[in-house]
């Protein structure tokens, strides 16, 4: 059977999403220059994953979406229970060293046994794995695009049908969110993220012409546009707040900022490295916030900090540039090995 090649525009768009997801979490604001790294990066670092999943999205899994669905479940239940597991298991050992709060409810059976059951449904309590409240949002959103799609196709004028309803699903969305309206599983994000699917798909079948649009000068455009739009004060992007900026705003600055992590991606070429780093953007946003507070753990220790500043979330310290490589490489590092040890225990 022949192996499935990889677009390696999608991995490092995966890429410089999560490397962005990775700097939001370790610095707000640059030292010295204060530009605001974190709400700039929040313009899109979670729009662009929603855009990557239209763009590989294919005409024939609307002809069943149930089966679509199911099989997404079949990748993301297993990754999550699995870290949802050995986290919950873990959880004593992290707040014994101080990764997490001291303040934070020590693990008895039960609680082992109640919080892992969670992670069956896709939730968890654990403050390490925070950044998995996505997953159920990006499932979530293409169960709604999946299911869009399908009653479209049945329709005789299928493309305004389609684009009548995801008009219809974003507008929910905004609402919902301006009204700072919370929903279970985020499901407020879920609908605005609908249109950046459906974004996702339209460029996919004009891929070719777009990309002549993909320019460099225009991606540094794209960059000091969103720049100009935080200079403006008057609100951020924070999906996981319900903050969308504006009602108004919200969709053009992220058309924006995807187009800004289409022209880093295109300048990334053929680089194996990227690529590496997009292929495995699930277990890097999985465990970059462990990465980051082992570095907190290390560094405390030898200047001697506090540990109630240790314990401090996400971050402790001022070394960005050290927990955004610790929050991009050590992940790699941690599922290369466990790749060649599960390797070698299959081999002998």
């Amino acid at each position: 059977m022949p192996v499935k090649k990889r677009d390696p525009f999608v991995d490092h768009l995966k890429a410089v999403g999560i490397i962005s997801i990775v700097l939001g979490h370790c610095c707000w604001k640059l030292p010295m220059t204060g530009f605001p790294l974190g709400p700039f990066v929040y313009t899109y670092h979670l729009m662009v994953f929603f855009f990557v999943s239209g763009f590989c999205f294919k005409k024939e899994k609307a002809e069943r979406p149930w089966e679509a669905m199911g099989v997404r479940l079949r990748n993301y239940v297993p990754l999550f229970v699995g870290y949802g597991t050995v986290y919950v298991l873990l959880h004593n050992v992290f707040r014994s060293l101080h990764m997490i709060s001291s303040e934070k409810e020590v693990y008895d059976l039960s609680k082992i046994i109640y919080y892992t059951a969670s992670s069956f449904v896709m939730t968890t309590a654990e403050t390490l794995l925070s950044a998995l409240w996505f997953v159920p949002v990006l499932f979530l959103a293409n169960a709604i695009f999946f299911l869009i799609f399908n009653y479209s196709e049945k329709k005789s004028h299928p493309v305004r049908v389609r684009g009548l309803l995801i008009l219809l699903t974003g507008c929910i969305g905004l609402y919902i969110n301006n009204a700072n309206i919370g929903l279970n599983y985020h499901m407020q994000t879920v609908f605005l993220a609908v249109p950046a699917l459906y974004a996702g798909y339209a460029a996919k079948l004009s891929r070719e012409r777009l990309e002549k649009y993909v320019t460099w000068y225009g991606t540094i455009l794209a960059a000091v546009l969103l720049y100009g739009v935080l200079s403006l004060d008057i609100g951020m992007i924070e999906l996981a707040k319900n903050s969308i900026i504006h009602p108004l705003l919200f969709y053009p600055v992220t058309a924006v900022g995807i187009y800004f992590c289409a022209g880093l991606a295109k300048a990334m070429g053929h680089s194996r490295l990227f690529t590496c780093i997009g292929k495995n953007s699930f277990h890097i946003m999985a465990l970059h916030f462990t990465a980051i507070k082992l570095v907190d753990i290390l560094y405390g220790a030898w200047i001697h900090a506090d540990t109630a500043v240790i314990e401090t979330f996400p971050y402790a310290f001022g070394i960005w540039p050290v927990y955004c490589a610790a929050g991009v490489f050590l992940p790699l590092l941690a599922v290369g090995g466990a790749r060649w040890f599960l390797r070698a225990v299959h081999r002998g």
